[in-house]
């Protein structure tokens, strides 16, 4: 992909600009994305090494992730309201967890209604660390939930379709949430769209064979 984009500003360069090496850079870095995110899901998928587990405020990182897109969502035209009990720490892949927030808000803006709001919650019940991303939105098929964590999966409406994206996020997201020995899982119901997370607190080591 760098050798491509490089040649197109060659190209550039002698021939000058045009609409066809505009479209050449656009799907060049749409690839790029592609790749990158390909990885990001197949590392998340890998089995987690014991250097990488670390005890961390967990309550912290979805503070900042919530006031990292509270300004996006206000550039679009919506509302980021967030419940977060402090103080909630856990051992786990950290930067698993700053991704993890980022894809479901990142989701939840994309897809809440205009003017609606998006209401963030992270709490603790017992020795587990639970959250739940909700938004409204109009043009939800229901049937299709269980297929919003497969890889490639958009849905059919024309709001997916102007989104972008490849269906990689969600899968992503599951990713991450399995590997904590969690569960995903979304529902909707009078108009809202809200996904789950149920981590526990310890993430404990597998038993070698």
């Amino acid at each position: 992909m760098a050798i491509l984009s490089a040649d197109v500003g060659l190209l550039e360069d002698s021939c000058g600009q045009s609409r066809w090496l505009e479209s050449a850079h656009t799907q060049i870095a749409r690839m790029d994305l592609l790749i990158k995110n390909l990885m990001e899901l197949v590392r998340t998928e890998e089995t987690v090494e014991e250097t990488s587990i670390v005890s961390f405020c967990v309550s912290d990182i979805a503070q900042a992730s919530v006031d990292a897109f509270e300004p996006l969502a206000r550039e679009f035209g919506k509302r980021l309201e967030a419940r977060i009990a402090p103080g909630i720490s856990m051992r786990g892949v950290q930067d698993n967890f700053f991704r993890l927030f980022s894809i479901l808000l990142d989701n939840a803006i994309k897809y809440c209604d205009l003017e609606g709001v998006i209401f963030f919650c992270l709490d603790q019940k017992g020795k587990n660390v639970c959250l739940s991303v909700s938004n409204p939105c109009v043009d939800v098929d229901a049937s299709q939930l269980s297929r919003y964590f497969d890889r490639f999966y958009r849905a059919d409406s024309s709001r997916a379709r102007s989104t972008g994206g490849y269906g990689i996020g969600l899968s992503t997201a599951k990713a991450i949430v399995t590997r904590h020995r969690g569960r995903i899982s979304s529902r909707y119901a009078q108009g809202v769209i809200t996904f789950y997370v149920t981590i526990p607190q310890v993430l404990k080591k597998e038993r070698r064979r």
